[in-house]
């Protein structure tokens, strides 16, 4: 049975996603919310992630795919790329793990 969190069961951390400050299978779940797609190499995330998991334990992952399934982030990108052509990259990364 899960209990309700508590202040000492949960804490956040800011970590580089390719090197992970945690021992081999320390956790039982890892999530990761519309971060993967700004990572450099996002499959070496994904490795790390795995590493980090115990035997059995989840990963939740949550990517924007496409401008038309995210209208609102997908619009405002549009129209900050033809303003600032020179940050289309940047902006368009939100997007880069669509296929």
């Amino acid at each position: 049975m899960v209990g309700p969190l508590s202040a000492s069961s949960f804490w956040p951390v800011a970590a580089d996603g390719k090197e992970l400050p945690f021992e081999d299978a320390s956790f039982g779940a890892v999530v990761c919310q519309l971060g993967l797609q700004f990572f450099p190499d996002p499959a070496r995330g994904l490795t790390e992630f795995r590493r980090v998991l115990r035997p059995g334990a989840n990963v939740g992952v949550c990517v924007i795919s496409t401008p038309d399934r995210a209208p609102i982030w997908g619009i405002v990108a549009e129209e900050l790329g033809r303003r600032r052509p020179a940050q289309r990259p940047v902006l368009n990364l939100s997007f880069a793990l669509a296929e």
